[in-house]
């Protein structure tokens, strides 16, 4: 289906693209790395048992809005 386009671009552009969503992704990585390491530590601080299924994921959508609000908004850093 989109096997017969040919986009005419250098291999240096390639590995520099590559380059930079291999920091994307492995940022992203230590992002969420984060999360999980600091997660105990606030649990049991503010000793929360139950809704742990929810906690986490909505504490990841959040850095991730906070991300994209950082990267996307003018002026908002």
């Amino acid at each position: 289906m989109y096997g017969d386009i040919n986009i005419p671009i250098s291999p240096i552009i390639i590995a520099v693209f590559e380059f930079c969503v291999g920091i994307f992704f492995g940022e992203l990585a230590v992002s969420i790395a984060e999360v999980l390491n600091v997660f105990p530590i606030f649990m049991r601080r503010n000793r929360l048992t139950v809704g742990l299924g929810v906690i986490i994921p909505v504490i990841a959508v959040g850095k991730g809005i906070g991300l994209l609000m950082y990267y996307l908004i003018s002026g908002f850093h």
